[in-house]
């Protein structure tokens, strides 16, 4: 009897994902895949199956790339690890299937993440810009060792998480983008590594860690206030769980984080869900 191969499996590594309102885009070691459905639209009830259209583009593999949602169609690519000391940021266009150069960066990147019409990056040096998203061109720079995670608050500040030093003993930081002025925000955790600003609550969630009672323990918290110096602790785990990571619906606010056992929870009007206990994941 002849044996022929029927199937196989291929596991690709992927190094990075982002989701805009038409597509998704997957960074893997030399390959920028897009997939554009109908299924990403806001508007999809699902009543018949979507229609798929696919990209791959071949980049260079000797980085990793991350990826986020720019304007529209477009995605923003740029290197997070490289044997190579800086790189560029590109705009992909998911629709045509090309790329552009947008900018320079002298060190792989943190985040890159797109806010009407600008660009916030932060690099592994700790130094934050704001690159204007038509031009390329840098509207702010602001440079501090430690610097972990950044976020837009409105059209001139900027919120940022880090570790808190003797001589800086706040984790969290306003900056002023137009004078340069920074702010700290009262907080009691020793590091902030992940954040977010909501804008539809204007509450900002934080994630970092905290010691209490002699014990190091890893806090998802909620801050409001004028100055965000009002901090509530929504969910805790012993230990340091520096992997786990957390997003925000900025449509209904609902926030999903991998933080401490049992998966991935969704927090929803004050009670915390456990998605693999609902036997579905709900489309947001």
């Amino acid at each position: 009897d002849t044996v022929s191969l029927f199937s196989e499996t291929n596991l690709l590594e992927i190094n990075d994902f982002a989701i805009n309102s038409s597509a998704l885009a997957i960074t893997a070691p030399g390959k920028l895949l897009s997939i554009a459905s109908d299924f990403f639209l806001a508007n999809y009830e699902g009543s018949s199956a979507p229609e798929v259209d696919s990209k791959v583009l071949n980049i260079d593999k000797n980085s990793s790339f991350g990826v986020s949602a720019g304007s529209g169609d477009e995605f923003l690519i740029w290197e997070s690890d490289s044997i190579d000391s800086g790189g560029t940021i590109r705009i992909f266009d998911s629709d045509r299937g090309n790329l552009k150069y947008l900018a320079d960066i002298t060190t792989p990147l943190i985040s890159a993440d797109y806010n009407n019409g600008k660009l916030l990056t932060l690099d592994r040096n700790g130094e934050c810009r704001i690159i204007d998203y038509d031009s390329g061109e840098d509207d702010f720079k602001y440079t501090s060792f430690g610097l972990r995670t950044v976020d837009f608050i409105d059209g001139r500040n900027i919120i940022a998480g880090r570790n808190s030093t003797s001589s800086l003993p706040s984790p969290l930081l306003h900056i002023n983008s137009r004078t340069g002025e920074t702010v700290p925000v009262d907080d009691s955790n020793l590091l902030v590594f992940d954040l977010e600003y909501d804008y539809l609550t204007r509450k900002l969630y934080t994630l970092g860690f905290e010691e209490r009672n002699g014990v190091m323990r890893t806090v998802l918290k909620q801050h409001t206030g004028r100055s965000h110096d009002r901090a509530e602790t929504i969910l805790s785990f012993p230990g340091e769980d520096i992997d786990s990571s957390f997003t925000s619906d900025s449509g209904s606010s609902k926030i999903f984080t991998s933080l401490g056992y049992g998966g991935i929870k969704l927090l929803y009007w004050g009670g915390f869900t456990s998605l693999e206990g609902s036997f579905s994941i709900p489309k947001t």
